[in-house]
C-alpha cells in the first residue's frame, strides 16, 4: 500500500535532521575508541611479556636439566675432597717419625758406657702406660747387661728425665760373669717436639719407611768398670 500525504505543503510536517543524535552518536564513537585502543594496546603488550616470559621459563627449565646434574656431581666432588682433605690433615698432625725418635734414643745413651742392649723393641704406646703420671706416645722395651749396678742406674737415670719415662722391670746378677741383666720399658712422653732438619731429608736423598721395630743398639761397655 502507497500512503499519499493530501494535507497542504503548509500542513505537511517536516522532518529534519537531528544534529544532536548526531553529535552524541559520534561522541559516544570517540569515547568506546579511546577506551578499547588502550585496552587493546595495553592487551598485545600483555599478550607479548607472557609469551617471552614463556619463552624464559622453557629456557630455564632446559639449563636447569643440564646443570642439575652437574651440580649434584660437583657437590658430590666436593664432598669426596672435603673428606679425603680432613683425612689427610688428620693423618699429618699424627705422623710420627720412627727413625728420628729412634735415633734421638740412641743419642742419648750414656757415653760413660757399662751397658750392653741385647734386644729392643720401639712400638706405640699402650693406651694405659703412664711415666712418672704423664703418657707416653712410643714405647722401647729394653734387655740387656750392665758391667755393675751404677752401670745400670746411671742408663737408666739417662732416660728418667726431660722427654722420657722408665718403667724398671727386673734385673739379676749373672753369677758366671758377674754381669747384671736387666730388663726395662722407657716411655717417649706426648709432645716431644721433633727436629724438622733431622726429620726432613736433603734434595736427592732418600728416607726409609719407617718401621714398629729396630735392630738393637749396643752401648760399647767401659773396660774396669766394676762396684
Amino acid at each position: 500500500m502507497v500512503e499519499i500525504n493530501l494535507l497542504p505543503p503548509q500542513y505537511r510536517k517536516r522532518t529534519e535532521p537531528n544534529v544532536w543524535m548526531y553529535a552524541s552518536i559520534g561522541a559516544a564513537a570517540v569515547t568506546l575508541l579511546l577506551i578499547a585502543i588502550p585496552e587493546i594496546v595495553v592487551a598485545t603488550q600483555v599478550g607479548n611479556l607472557q609469551r617471552k616470559l614463556d619463552d624464559q621459563n622453557g629456557q630455564i627449565s632446559a639449563l636447569n636439566s643440564t646443570v642439575a646434574p652437574e651440580y649434584r656431581s660437583l657437590t658430590n666432588s666436593k664432598t669426596t675432597l672435603t673428606a679425603i682433605s680432613q683425612t689427610a690433615q688428620s693423618l699429618s698432625n699424627g705422623k710420627t717419625y720412627w727413625s728420628t725418635d729412634l735415633a734421638r734414643f740412641v743419642s742419648q745413651l750414656p757415653q760413660s758406657g757399662g751397658v750392653a742392649l741385647s734386644a729392643l723393641n720401639m712400638h706405640p704406646s699402650a693406651v694405659a702406660s703412664l711415666y712418672n703420671g704423664k703418657p707416653a706416645s712410643k714405647e722401647f722395651d729394653l734387655s740387656g747387661s750392665a758391667l755393675s749396678t751404677a752401670a745400670l742406674v746411671n742408663f737408666l737415670n739417662a732416660y728418667d728425665a726431660d722427654n722420657y719415662g722408665v718403667n724398671f722391670k727386673s734385673t739379676q746378677r749373672n753369677p758366671e760373669t758377674n754381669n747384671y741383666t736387666f730388663s726395662a720399658t722407657v716411655g717417649q712422653l706426648d709432645g716431644t717436639p721433633v727436629n724438622a732438619a733431622a726429620t726432613t731429608p736433603a734434595a736427592g736423598t732418600s728416607v726409609a719407611a719407617p718401621a714398629p721395630s729396630a735392630p738393637a743398639p749396643s752401648a760399647t761397655p767401659a773396660s774396669g768398670v766394676q762396684q
